[in-house]
């Protein structure tokens, strides 16, 4: 259980909006708290995922590999260039619970940061049993990469 002031906190992100504090506490229970110190990689390019992660306290940096230097399930130490953060009461590796591709991005720790990861099993586990909660956590989903996708259409409309 998570305490209140937490939930508090929990309840305006992006990821839990709509929720209730019962409902993230439900939600939470499906969920693996993870911490990572600055510099550790929290997962690969080109390896295969299957879980989301919440940042609950910390910086994530993101970091991506050109065309070419990525092969699949083979990781390198050549993270490639830093193209984003993800911060407090972000989420990223969305994708990986609704496909089975690989990592289009590294990230890593840039501050010593507490991350909750929710698998592709859980979150099927969690549908199966909530469909209520399953369904404003899709919408969810689906609106932080919206947004993101917005973001990166501006970007490259800069680059042309």
């Amino acid at each position: 259980m998570i305490d209140d002031k937490v939930i508090s906190e929990l309840i305006i992100t992006n990821f839990f909006r709509g929720l209730t504090t019962e409902q993230i506490n439900y939600v939470l229970t499906y969920m693996y708290k993870f911490e990572f110190r600055k510099g550790m990689v929290i997962l690969r390019e080109g390896e295969v995922g299957d879980s989301l992660y919440f940042v609950l306290k910390g910086i994530v940096g993101v970091y991506k590999r050109k065309k070419g230097m990525v092969r699949s399930g083979i990781a390198t130490d050549d993270l490639g260039q830093k193209i984003g953060e993800v911060s407090r009461g972000e989420t990223f590796g969305e994708l990986a619970i609704f496909d089975n591709f690989t990592r289009s991005a590294s990230c890593v720790a840039e501050t010593d940061c507490t991350v909750f990861k929710l698998t592709r099993r859980n979150f099927d586990k969690l549908e199966n049993e909530n469909k209520e909660i399953s369904y404003v956590l899709l919408k969810n989903i689906l609106r932080i990469i919206g947004v993101r996708l917005r973001r990166t259409d501006e970007k490259l409309i800069e680059l042309l």
